[in-house]
């Protein structure tokens, strides 16, 4: 997932300093930590980039400050296979990352003109072992708040 709005880019309060996260994404940064253990999955690992904007997040979401890596920064060529070579079998691994690094994982995957990712969107990646990882797809922060109705209206029709 790529780390929350950066405060160098705003003229909102900074949460700290001037290389972390604005203050006004803390709620939703807690909301999304929130949605993370809604899923269920057990056996997390969380590492993260060791740049601030990106420890900041996770800390906020998870309540504990994570392993930091630096090639979840520096990763021009080599986020899939970071990735992979990190994830454990049956664990989910979250990488807290930057917008770079998420291109360079969408090129890995055969995307010939990836987008610069919103702040705290989410990627969503199957690996098995036994075949190609598949891209399932990304989630931009706020759109939890669909998964929650949707979830919602499908507890309604089963009564």
């Amino acid at each position: 997932m790529r780390h929350a709005e950066r405060c160098d880019h705003s003229d909102a309060p900074c949460l700290s300093s001037a290389q972390g996260i604005t203050a006004r994404t803390l709620p939703s940064v807690r909301e999304l930590g929130h949605d993370f253990k809604e899923l269920g999955a057990r056996d997390v690992d969380i590492i993260s980039s060791p740049l601030i904007r990106a420890v900041q997040t996770a800390e906020n979401m998870f309540g504990k400050s994570p392993p930091r890596q630096a090639w979840l920064f520096d990763c021009k060529g080599t986020m899939l296979n970071q990735a992979l070579q990190h994830k454990v079998p049956h664990h989910n691994l979250i990488l807290v990352t930057h917008s770079e690094c998420i291109q360079d994982l969408e090129s890995s995957m055969g995307d010939s003109s990836p987008t610069t990712p919103a702040f705290a969107s989410s990627w969503f990646l199957i690996d098995d072992g036994r075949s190609a990882p598949v891209l399932l797809g990304y989630l931009d922060a706020d759109q939890w708040k669909e998964l929650d109705r949707l979830d919602m209206l499908a507890q309604l029709e089963d009564h």
